[in-house]
């Protein structure tokens, strides 16, 4: 059988901003690269490039020439998009818009894509009712977890010390000042592993001169091999994800899989059936936080997640999943 070649477009370059979605691409095109599928990084100084399938990574309105190129000369286009919870006032609103758009000539590019993927249920529903794009244009595409999770202990027995583990690109949307100072006023030690979003100046400022007023309570990783993240997730006492928005976030599912008490905004984002048995607090607010930190803490029990199935983010049924998407594309030419 022939093999299909997708050739894959980010949403921009990694130096301007690079995270949990980036590295989700980058595992993508690595591991779907097989017998039946050649997964190439899209060269924008080459002159002459041959494949079946674009593969745009991130609704983004940037990708509109390249998608219109594709569909005039006959190529398939898929699209892998991040999609907020909305709650019904901003469901009105958008209904109102993608009325307005779908009469626009200049309507969004998302309704150009022939398939778009998202990584669980209720990111479908946002596509399908909040955007009106038929549930036979939509996939559900699970994120990817490191292979090295499945072959490690979820519980380190030389664990001799409580620590919360916070892991994610240093941000402000992701809020780990608040998390940083509930944990100074309790005198709980914090761990963040992650790159800075090198675009906040002011908050990386902020951020670090926490750590530095705070050596003995606050530590950062900028970056750790899995060997070391996971070791992290063995030893520590709670997760905590307290992001203003997020979609589904890969720290949640890696403290799920370790079993460990997890922190999460009370956010719509949370609150899906998968990640029952969180604990919930307001990301806004600092006594919150204390307590669910409060909470987690006090817990020394294995906390069981019922409807985490850890093999749906197994990379093997996540990347067989992409290639029937691009072979059903390409067969129904």
């Amino acid at each position: 059988m022939k093999q299909i070649t997708v050739m894959h477009f980010p949403c921009q370059p990694h130096f301007f901003s690079y995270g949990g979605f980036d590295i989700q691409m980058n595992r993508v095109i690595e591991l779907t690269n097989n017998s039946e599928v050649v997964s190439k990084k899209v060269d924008l100084w080459s002159k002459s490039e041959q494949f079946d399938i674009a593969h745009f990574w991130g609704v983004s309105e940037s990708h509109k020439r390249n998608v219109m190129f594709c569909k005039n000369n006959g190529i398939k286009t898929v699209v892998s998009g991040l999609f907020t919870q909305k709650s019904f006032k901003l469901k009105c609103k958008q209904k109102v818009f993608n009325f307005l758009n779908k009469i626009s000539f200049n309507k969004s590019v998302l309704y150009d894509f022939d398939i778009i993927t998202v990584i669980n249920e209720q990111q479908a529903q946002v596509v399908n009712e909040f955007f009106g794009i038929k549930r036979s244009r939509i996939k559900i595409v699970p994120t990817i977890l490191d292979d090295y999770l499945y072959n490690v202990n979820k519980i380190n027995s030389k664990n001799n010390k409580k620590f919360v583990l916070c892991v994610g690109t240093i941000c402000s949307r992701k809020n780990q000042i608040k998390l940083a100072e509930a944990c100074i006023k309790l005198d709980y030690e914090c761990v963040f592993v992650g790159r800075f979003e090198t675009s906040e100046i002011s908050y990386i400022k902020n951020f670090n001169e926490l750590i530095d007023n705070h050596k003995n309570i606050i530590t950062h990783y900028n970056n750790l091999s899995i060997e070391e993240l996971c070791n992290l997730y063995q030893k520590c006492q709670s997760v905590a994800c307290i992001s203003h928005s997020e979609t589904e976030p890969a720290s949640i599912l890696e403290g799920m899989y370790f079993e460990k008490p997890i922190i999460a905004s009370d956010l719509l984002f949370a609150r899906i059936d998968k990640f029952k048995n969180l604990i919930y607090c307001n990301q806004n607010n600092t006594n919150s936080i204390i307590n669910a930190l409060k909470i987690s803490f006090d817990s020394n029990a294995v906390i069981k997640y019922p409807n985490f199935n850890r093999n749906e983010n197994y990379s093997n049924n996540v990347t067989s999943l992409y290639s029937n998407i691009y072979k059903k594309l390409v067969n129904n030419n």
